[in-house]
């Protein structure tokens, strides 16, 4: 019997286990991958959301910015408007002008522009006569006007320059002004450099952190007064006055601020306009004039109250009492000694030539305000000038002479 040989039996190759270790890395591997793409993403997202955002409020700012000028824009053509109509002009004539210019608190551009719907935006308005204020540049006489500077184009005189000091200077009295700023007042904007007594020049200023010289010249905003020494910002924003007193104030009182009295944009000559003014600019102006003449105040002020006045007549008869009295005033005028000016003969007008337009806009959360200055033509220039010049212009009715926008 032959012997069986063993058969071979092949096995199949044993299987090396995989790790443990592998999977975990391959796992945090997509994970990473995961986040990765989770960030782009969300930056992707976020940054669309913020260019969206801005693409709106750009859009927002755009629509108020619009329904801004679009405020000014109506409050120039209610001065125009005004002009116009109380002077009687004819532009399609030569000389076709009549009438009495005056202005005051009871016509229509007193009341400004009410809300209005524009686009998607809200528009408002209000004006404010500068010539109803004390002029700051005319208690200077400037040798060297410079024309293309607005604030300096100002004709006062020495007369009419020392009443407005006496007024200004009464008119801190009255607000029980402890320091009294004129002094650096008036050295910051005459053009030398010699400091009066309580005053102070470039000297002064450059030893302040930060450094800064003397204007020495007319001053182009009221906010100047906010770089001058004694002029505080309580002063300047609330005559100096504890604001416990706002609750105490009676219903025929106004809470005022240095910018309610005051201006740098008003009549070249200093004037005043006796039917816009505040009762305290009203008084110290007076009681500077110095007419002797107590009733003077109440009788320009209960005029005002009741509507102002009409004609340059009827202010003359209640600044002088009657034409008796002011003959009388003449004559004492001519009797000065040689070389002595006399008084000016009225600090008060009816007319105004500067106005400050606040256009407001308004669209959903954004709000943009324009602050424009405009200078007037008044009613003696359109008498004077031909409507048309001899090159075919139109006679220029109003001009912007400053543009602020505020957001």
């Amino acid at each position: 019997m032959s012997g069986c040989g063993h058969r071979r039996v092949s096995r199949p190759p044993r299987r090396v286990p995989r790790g443990h270790g592998e999977e975990g890395v391959a796992l945090i591997l997509v994970l990473m991958l995961i986040i990765l793409l989770g960030a782009i993403v969300f930056e992707y997202a976020y940054e669309t959301q913020v260019e969206a955002s801005l693409a709106a409020n750009n859009r927002l700012d755009h629509e108020a910015y619009i329904a801004a000028k679009s405020a000014v824009s109506a409050g120039a053509a209610m001065l125009v408007a005004d002009l116009l109509m109380n002077s009687s002009v004819d532009l399609t004539q030569q000389g076709g002008v009549t009438g009495q210019q005056y202005d005051s608190l009871d016509e229509e551009w007193a009341q400004g522009v009410p809300y209005q719907q524009i686009n998607d935006a809200i528009m408002q308005c209000n004006i404010r006569d500068e010539s109803g204020k004390i002029n700051l540049n005319a208690l200077i006489e400037y040798a060297n006007s410079d024309e293309g500077n607005r604030a300096s184009q100002t004709n006062t005189t020495p007369q009419n320059a020392q009443v407005l000091m006496a007024a200004l200077n009464e008119l801190f009295e009255v607000c029980e002004v402890e320091e009294l700023p004129l002094d650096a007042i008036m050295d910051w904007l005459d053009e030398d450099d010699n400091p009066r007594p309580n005053g102070a020049e470039s000297d002064f200023y450059m030893s302040l952190d930060p450094p800064y010289v003397c204007k020495n010249g007319p001053m182009d905003s009221i906010e100047e007064l906010l770089l001058i020494p004694g002029v505080t910002p309580e002063l300047y924003f609330d005559l100096n006055r504890d604001p416990d007193e706002r609750e105490t104030l009676a219903e025929d009182e106004v809470w005022l601020s240095l910018p309610d009295l005051l201006t740098v944009n008003g009549d070249p000559q200093g004037r005043i306009n006796v039917n816009t003014a505040q009762r305290l600019v009203i008084e110290s102006v007076a009681r500077a004039w110095n007419q002797g003449d107590t009733g003077l105040v109440d009788r320009l002020w209960n005029r005002q109250l009741d509507g102002g006045y009409r004609s340059e007549d009827e202010l003359k008869n209640d600044l002088f009492l009657g034409s008796n009295q002011r003959n009388q005033r003449n004559q004492r005028n001519q009797q000065n000694p040689a070389g002595q000016q006399p008084p000016p003969q009225t600090m008060f007008t009816i007319k105004s030539g500067v106005f400050r337009i606040h256009g407001n806009g308004r669209c959903d959360d954004v709000l943009v305000r324009i602050e424009a200055f405009v200078a007037r033509a008044d009613y003696d220039r359109i008498l004077n000038q031909a409507p048309i010049s001899s090159s075919g212009d139109p006679l220029e009715l109003l001009r912007f002479t400053d543009w602020r926008v505020i957001r």
